[in-house]
């Protein structure tokens, strides 16, 4: 009877610990068959194999990388995205305060104090704050626009409002009133005479204007562009 008992203990304890071990998930060498089968895999490769994932599944940090990409990469785009729409919205409200303001004042000087007012005026502009509106914007616009690229609309409409702004406000500036100015600053505006006065500025102050209007249009349109870009976000 103790026998018996004894007997019945020990295949418990067998039991339990065939339910509790991973021993036994562990084949036997590729030397001995199981199921008439040859193993491929040695007990040391299982068991390392098994000690990487148990190690794998308690370290709380292996999806740390993954979700900072996830986490990162959206508001990285989504910074640029913003920080591009305000420099040019900047940009577009700078021209077009100009247009309204500047412009029409402009017009009711005489041509000597036009002149004198413009060059002090070009040469003033030259300074950080600008060249941050101006070229800021067209360089965040670039950026924006690859950072979008295979996103359906987003990336249609921010590569319009670069192009826009690339060519009618960046291009029409560098290629149109810059040169203007340049001629301008370079003239002695003591030594002329009023009727020279007169007439360099009905050359210089027809075709900047029309210039500047040009790039003002680009700029509030690629302006709408981005912004309407950034309703189409997934």
């Amino acid at each position: 009877m103790k026998v018996f008992i004894l007997f019945l203990l020990t295949c418990g304890l067998i039991f339990w610990m065939e339910d509790t071990l991973p021993i036994h998930k562990y084949p036997v060498p590729s030397s001995q068959k199981v199921d008439g089968q040859f193993l491929q895999r040695s007990i040391a490769e299982l068991l390392d194999n098994q000690c990487n994932a148990c190690c794998h599944k308690l370290n709380p940090f292996r999806l740390l990388p993954l979700k900072k990409n996830i986490i990162m990469e959206p508001f990285i785009k989504s910074i640029t995205l913003f920080t591009a729409i305000g420099l040019t919205g900047l940009s577009a409200g700078f021209f077009y305060s100009w247009s309204v303001s500047v412009i029409p004042g402009t017009r009711k000087i005489t041509d000597a104090a036009y002149l004198e007012t413009m060059q002090s005026v070009n040469r003033a502009i030259l300074n950080p704050a600008f060249f941050l509106i101006f070229f800021g914007s067209l360089l965040l616009l670039a950026i924006s626009t690859i950072q979008q690229y295979q996103t359906g609309v987003t990336f249609w409409l921010m590569l319009a409002a670069t192009v826009i702004y690339l060519t009618g406000t960046f291009g029409v500036t560098a290629l149109g009133n810059v040169p203007l100015n340049n001629k301008l600053d370079a003239l002695h505006l003591k030594e002329l005479a009023l009727d020279q006065s007169a007439q360099f500025r009905h050359h210089y102050e027809a075709r900047w204007n029309r210039l500047h209007l040009v790039r003002t249009v680009c700029a509030v349109l690629s302006f709408m562009l981005s912004l309407l870009a950034s309703f189409t976000l997934a």
